[in-house]
């Protein structure tokens, strides 16, 4: 089974023609550098939520949890965007996820200071402050592989970092789902979020080495922009060109999609805790199972975007999306939670570098951190509202009765997309 699941991984990193040579190195980071986020993501990212609804969060402070980043992004987004204009993303990059990913260890340290009811609150304010640094962090190092990865090799890139990201989030989630149901709480978390920590750490060591390497991006990105001419230039900036009026509608359709994607984000803790009363193995199996169907997913991404383009390929797999909180709102135990992970893995597999590439390929042309900042705007918007409303719907409507509602606005976005994108 080994030898088959390394067979598995060292095939999605192989292509049908040869990396050109110029790009092997800063290719090999940035699948390491998605690697050890695979570990901060198999651990903190996926046990926070439900560490928080362990210790007894409400509704509304979960939604909390979710919306405090998406507020901070809204505000610094487009800023941060300017102020890095010109400037070198790939060290912007490695700086930024220093200042962000060392509040990582404070979780750690949380239960021996706080009782259970302030220390929700101290995660909700650590949460808060370290998305000061992660949003220029998302800015910035979006912008970096946009520019960094010429557009024919952005599908095999981004398709080897998300299953890259799937199967080790996959067996760090198994790990930690054991340490959970072996040692006592608090101490499973802190170990938990410890490993989170390391897996931050080593991302951080990555982003340092691809900053190293920008020089030489930046100088073939600065020879090609000078080569377009200043026409190009003042037209892609311009309010009525074409090319912005397109991006906007796309950042349109994104937003009320990512609306419907949040609704259910904040939901879903409290759902399996709550609702399912499943233990912390049995949600770690879950998510492991998510994982490693996207891991198997991605390996399509480049044969399936080929095939019908991204445009049609992130609709269709939004509204396959919303199949996800159907199948949950059906659920009544382990088996069918398992069901729904594995129906959202297959989606999220593709949507998640199909939307990528979709949102890249109407990228305006100059200034990319800039328009990509526009991007952070609008998707934390909805992020905002999606995870305030959606613990909301809780109260107005019964767990199953939300999720089917979340179900039908993603089905929704997903046409729309595919209608108007």
């Amino acid at each position: 089974m080994m030898q088959t699941l390394w067979r598995s991984i060292t095939y999605r990193f192989s292509s049908s023609q040869p990396v050109p040579r110029q790009y092997k190195e800063i290719f090999l980071h940035l699948f390491l550098d998605m690697a050890w986020v695979g570990v901060l993501s198999g651990s903190t990212v996926a046990f926070l939520g439900v560490y928080a609804a362990r210790l007894g969060a409400t509704p509304g402070q979960i939604g909390l949890l979710n919306a405090v980043p998406a507020l901070v992004n809204l505000v610094l987004a487009i800023p941060s965007g300017r102020w890095m204009h010109g400037r070198r993303l790939g060290r912007v990059a490695f700086w930024s996820s220093v200042g962000a990913r060392i509040f990582y260890l404070g979780f750690v340290f949380l239960p021996l200071f706080f009782s259970p009811a302030v220390e929700l609150w101290v995660i909700i304010l650590i949460t808060l402050v370290m998305n000061i640094p992660l949003t220029v962090l998302n800015v910035s190092f979006n912008a970096f592989v946009i520019e960094a990865v010429p557009s024919q090799w952005r599908a095999y890139v981004v398709g080897g970092r998300n299953g890259l990201l799937s199967v080790v989030a996959l067996c760090f989630t198994l790990i930690c789902g054991q340490i959970l149901n072996g040692v006592t709480f608090p101490l499973g978390y802190q170990i938990v979020f410890g490993i989170g920590f390391l897996g931050a750490a080593m991302s951080s060591l990555h982003l340092f080495f691809l900053g190293r390497l920008e020089p030489r991006q930046s100088a073939l990105a600065a020879i090609a922009e000078d080569s377009a001419g200043l026409a190009r230039e003042g037209a892609a900036l311009s309010r009525n060109s074409p090319e912005i009026n397109r991006y906007f509608r796309v950042l349109l359709l994104f937003f009320g999609f990512h609306i419907s994607q949040w609704l259910v984000i904040p939901v879903v803790p409290l759902f399996t805790v709550n609702y399912l009363k499943l233990n912390d193995f049995q949600i770690g199996v879950g998510s492991a199972i998510f994982n490693l169907v996207v891991f198997i997913g991605s390996f399509y991404l480049s044969k399936v975007t080929g095939r019908f383009g991204n445009h049609r390929t992130t609709a269709f797999s939004m509204m396959g999306l919303g199949i996800f909180p159907a199948l949950l709102a059906l659920s009544r135990g382990f088996p069918f939670f398992m069901v729904a992970q594995f129906v959202g893995g297959i989606s999220w597999s593709i949507l998640a570098g199909a939307m990528f590439n979709y949102l890249a390929d109407n990228l305006p042309s100059t200034n990319r951190a800039g328009t990509f900042s526009w991007y952070i705007l609008v998707s934390n918007g909805a992020i905002l509202i999606g995870s305030l409303l959606g613990p909301q719907f809780i109260n107005w409507l019964g767990y199953p009765g939300a999720l089917l509602c979340f179900s039908v606005l993603r089905i929704l976005a997903g046409w729309a997309t595919l209608r108007w994108g």
